[in-house]
């Protein structure tokens, strides 16, 4: 089934939701159509390789990119266009990725988000 940037079908108070729709969004909207607002994903990808998680949110097309290494394992990759983070790359940093995911969603802070992976990492 098609729907727009709201989850709406085209049928009244008919809404997408299931694997690649967002469920609560869907729920929102249906309860309160006046108030439904497109939603604007970031895209988030995964894998494990080798024993290793590897994940990514946001889009890698930036002006600057600063790796930070954590004391422990993995590593962190913050991507900035402009002053916002526009993208995150971890290795073995699952407890982290999506805390960046919700910063490229609000159009987060750079200054912030380096703020943030200093308190986790080691800059490098």
């Amino acid at each position: 089934m098609i729907c727009d940037a709201t989850l709406a079908t085209g049928l009244p108070g008919v809404y997408a939701a299931g694997d690649v729709a967002q469920g609560a969004a869907a729920a929102r909207h249906a309860l309160d159509p006046a108030a439904a607002r497109p939603l604007v994903p970031v895209p988030y990808f995964w894998s494990d390789w080798y024993g290793h998680r590897i994940q990514f949110v946001g889009t890698p097309r930036a002006e600057e990119v600063v790796v930070a290494v954590p004391a422990e394992a993995g590593f962190t990759a913050l991507y900035r266009r402009g002053d916002r983070i526009v993208g995150a790359f971890t290795v073995d940093r699952p407890r982290e990725i999506m805390k960046y995911r919700r910063r490229v969603a609000a159009r987060g802070s750079w200054a912030e988000a380096v703020a943030f992976a200093a308190t986790t990492t080691t800059a490098a």
